[in-house]
C-alpha cells in the first residue's frame, strides 16, 4: 500500500525529463500534470505483474525497481537513469512485473489521458507549423491554448484519438464583433459553434408578433448551434454577439461524424430498464403537451429547449437515459449534457419503440 508519510515536493524540472510528457507544450504539459499522481511505495511493493492490461503508466522518480519477466530479476532500473525517463515496462499486455527494489517515488498517471493529449498536441502543432514563422503573431499560439483547453471539457475528452487531428483541421475561425448576429431563429442549421472568446446573447420569439425573450448568455468554451444539426430542424433560436469575440465553426458533416455519433450512446429498453433499477433516471425532452399525452413511467419531463437553461439543478451523480418520440431531439440533448459533463444515454428509437406509454392528462 501507498506510504501516508507527507509526499517531498515534486520539482517541475523532474517531470520535464520524463518521455513523452516532458516535450508536450504549456498547455500539454499543465494538463497532464494535474493528472498525475505520486506514492511512495515501500520495498518489496508490487506496482504490477507481467501480463497485465492494466490502463496506468508508471514512471521511477525516486529509489530503484526491479523487472521481472519470471521469479528473478531481469534488470534494476535506478532514479535519475536514462532509463528512468521512460514509462516502466509500459507494452500492454506487460512483458514484465514491478517490484519496488527499496523505497521508491512513482509517479503514474492513465495510459489514455497522455495518450490523449498526444494526439491533442501534435494535432495543433501540426497546424501551427504549417504557417509561415512571420505570421506566428501570438494570434495561432492563442488558439492552439484555446483548442488544447478543449480536452477539459467533458465532451472532448471523451474523443476517440483519431479524430482530434481531423476536428482541430476542419474548425474555422471566425471573428466577429458586438451586436453581430450568429445565426438566425428560423434558419436552416448548418453549423456547430464553439466560443473561443467573448460572450452571446441567446434569444428566442414564439411567434412574428410575440417579444424576443433572452434565453441565456455564453461564455468562452460553451458552444451552440447542435440542436438543429441533430435533429434536422430549422435553428430554434438567435444567437448574437454581445462582446467582440471569435468563434469556430465546424460544418454540419464533421460535426455528426466527428463529435455527435463517437459521444451520444443508445441503449434499448432491456438496458435502460436494468439501469433505472440501479438508480438511473428516464427524462422525456418532449414538449409538455407531448408529455401529458403519453410517456414512460416514471419519467421526468425536461422538454429540449429549456434544457439548457435548466441543466444546472440535475445531478452529476445521476445516470439519465433521455428520450423522445424518434430519437433525434433525445440525441441533441444527450450531446449538450455530456458536454456538461452527465452521465447520459439516449433510449434507442425513442418512444415509438417503447411499448405502453402511460398518459398523464387528466
Amino acid at each position: 500500500m501507498p506510504d501516508s508519510r507527507p509526499l517531498p515536493q515534486i520539482k517541475r524540472e523532474q517531470l520535464t525529463r520524463l518521455v513523452p510528457i516532458g516535450s508536450f507544450g504549456g498547455e500539454a504539459f499543465k494538463q497532464v500534470i494535474d493528472q498525475v499522481t505520486v506514492e511512495r511505495l515501500a520495498q518489496g511493493h508490487r506496482l504490477f505483474s507481467k501480463g497485465d492490461k492494466d490502463d496506468e503508466t508508471y514512471y521511477l522518480l525516486d529509489g530503484k525497481i526491479a523487472l521481472q519477466s519470471g521469479d528473478q530479476t531481469d534488470q534494476i532500473v535506478t532514479s535519475g537513469s536514462e532509463q528512468a525517463r521512460y514509462a516502466l515496462a509500459n507494452l500492454k499486455p506487460r512483458h514484465y512485473g514491478a517490484v519496488a527494489a527499496s523505497e521508491v517515488l512513482v509517479a503514474r498517471v492513465k495510459s489514455e489521458i497522455v495518450d490523449r493529449i498526444i494526439s491533442w498536441d501534435q494535432a495543433i502543432r501540426s497546424e501551427v507549423e504549417g504557417y509561415e514563422v512571420a505570421e506566428l503573431d501570438g494570434t495561432q499560439v492563442a488558439d492552439s491554448n484555446w483548442l488544447l483547453q478543449l480536452m477539459r471539457n467533458p465532451l472532448f475528452s471523451q474523443l476517440p484519438t483519431e479524430n482530434i487531428q481531423i476536428l482541430v483541421s476542419r474548425m474555422e475561425r471566425m471573428e466577429r464583433s458586438g451586436g453581430d448576429v450568429v445565426i438566425y431563429q428560423g434558419d436552416p442549421g448548418d453549423y456547430f459553434y464553439l466560443i473561443q472568446s467573448g460572450k452571446c446573447l441567446v434569444s428566442r420569439k414564439s411567434s412574428l408578433v410575440a417579444n424576443t425573450v433572452q434565453l441565456a448568455v455564453l461564455n468562452a468554451g460553451q458552444s451552440f448551434g447542435e440542436e438543429a444539426l441533430i435533429a434536422g430542424e430549422p435553428r430554434n433560436a438567435t444567437v448574437s454577439m454581445i462582446t467582440d469575440g471569435i468563434i469556430m465553426g465546424l460544418a454540419k458533416k464533421d460535426f455528426l461524424d466527428l463529435l455527435q455519433k463517437p459521444v451520444v450512446k443508445e441503449i434499448n429498453a432491456k438496458t435502460a430498464s436494468s439501469k433505472v433499477k440501479s438508480g438511473a433516471v428516464i427524462m422525456d425532452v418532449r414538449m409538455e403537451s407531448e408529455f401529458l399525452g403519453g410517456s414512460i413511467k416514471n419519467a421526468i419531463n425536461m422538454p429540449l429547449f429549456l434544457l439548457r437553461v435548466k441543466l444546472g439543478g440535475l445531478s452529476k451523480r445521476t445516470t439519465y437515459i433521455v428520450y423522445c418520440d424518434t430519437g433525434a431531439r433525445s440525441t441533441a440533448a444527450a450531446f449538450l449534457m455530456k458536454q456538461q459533463g452527465y452521465e447520459v444515454y439516449v433510449l434507442e428509437g425513442g418512444l415509438h419503440k417503447y411499448s405502453k406509454p402511460t398518459s398523464r392528462s387528466t
